[in-house]
């Protein structure tokens, strides 16, 4: 009852999908790349200090100069207005759209015919015509059904996909959050 184009389109969807957590993994190597290279003496920090004291610790290390470089980069860093964010955005809406317009054509059309059926009182003949012609209407309304369940499932790819990159520009934003604020805490304790 899927169309075959459909999982076309999941796959590059999919591949968007991977795209998206691929940059947020290479932003994460690039953020961590800037203070993995530091060594801290152990005897500096308590062994049963916390990982973020252990990260303030290594960007404390790092020269003031490389800090103010790295923050000016996090700070020009914007997420959440991508070209895929927006082409995410738009896909939604007409999904919504045309799934919203289906339903209310096919909910009068319904009603319509129902209303005709309830005030046909004609004769026989015409009543067998107006039979005929439900019938052929139920066959147009059957493959109206299976268009009405591929735009379901359009839907459904899209809503997965466009909550998955939220999710990776909400975890992109925390981190570079995380990072601003230890290297802004390194850069007052100078």
């Amino acid at each position: 009852m899927i169309d075959p184009w459909i999982y076309k389109i999941s796959a590059v969807f999919a591949l968007l999908i991977l795209w998206d957590y691929l940059t947020l993994w290479f932003f994460q190597k690039k953020i961590v790349s800037t203070y993995t290279k530091i060594v801290i003496d152990k005897n500096k920090v308590s062994r049963f200090a916390y990982s973020t004291d252990l990260l303030l610790q290594k960007y404390k290390l790092v020269p003031r100069k490389n800090l103010n470089l790295i923050k000016l980069e996090l700070e020009s860093i914007e997420f959440s207005n991508s070209w895929l964010t927006q082409m995410f955005d738009s896909f939604h809406k007409l999904i919504l759209t045309v799934t919203i317009s289906a339903v209310t054509v096919a909910t009068t059309i319904s009603v319509a015919m129902l209303a005709f059926l309830k005030d046909n009182n004609s004769t026989k003949i015409d009543q067998v015509t107006f039979v005929e012609e439900i019938r052929k209407n139920f066959s147009n309304f059957t493959n109206s059904l299976s268009m009405f369940i591929n735009l379901i499932v359009i839907g459904l790819i899209i809503f997965v996909v466009f909550t998955s990159h939220s999710h990776v520009v909400d975890a992109k934003n925390k981190l570079k959050v995380k990072h601003l604020r230890f290297i802004e805490e390194a850069l007052k304790d100078d």
